[in-house]
């Protein structure tokens, strides 16, 4: 029995150092040439595009108010924008005015359009409120009446003025919500914060 335990030890033992063998010679053979590596990385950078514009510390602009602080990057100028700080004139039209700038890129645009919305979105609230408290009205006086004919007349104009109002109510929700999409959408349209505040 000692024999059989010997022999199967030896067995084991050999096993182990062989298998050890190999694992060693599979990892030697997949050995990686950093150098290699590092110029095909460069090689595909290169072949990269580079961005329109780079963020630094440069077109980083801060606006402080009251305890909180604002950042937003400064695009840089595109070419016709560089020759007019050289001092070159704007390109003028046929007649020879100035070509108008796009009015989505004015602070007046953004401020008309956010007052516009706000006196919509009050003059609707108001309206809303009125016929609620009309609507509730009819409905008091409906169940005051006791004659069965007059119920039907006032119940037929509960049923338009209700219909009427889920309307407005639908109409207050979606300004609601371009109301509250204002300050994203001129965002994306690469406007300050301030000017929509």
């Amino acid at each position: 029995m000692k024999k059989v335990y010997k022999i199967f030890l030896s067995i084991l033992v050999c096993s182990f150092f062989v298998l050890n063998l190999s694992c060693i010679s599979l990892y030697s053979k997949d050995n990686i040439d950093l150098v290699k590596l590092k110029k095909k990385e460069e090689e595909r950078r290169k072949k990269l595009k580079k961005p329109k514009f780079t963020v630094n510390n440069n077109n980083i602009n801060r606006i402080k108010v009251s305890n909180k602080s604002y950042s937003f990057i400064q695009m840089e100028p595109v070419e016709g924008e560089e020759q007019d700080k050289q001092g070159k004139k704007e390109p003028k039209g046929k007649i020879g005015k100035k070509v108008p700038k796009d009015p989505e890129k004015t602070r007046e645009y953004w401020q008309n359009l956010k007052n516009k919305l706000e006196h919509d979105l009050n003059e609707l609230k108001k309206k809303v409120r009125n016929d609620q408290l009309r609507l509730n009205k009819m409905y008091s006086d409906y169940y005051s009446m006791s004659l069965p004919f007059q119920r039907i007349n006032i119940k037929d104009q509960i049923d338009k003025f209700s219909g009427l109002l889920e309307k407005n109510k639908l109409m207050l929700k979606n300004l609601q919500k371009e109301m509250d999409s204002l300050a994203d959408k001129a965002r994306k349209a690469g406007v300050p914060p301030g000017w929509v505040r």
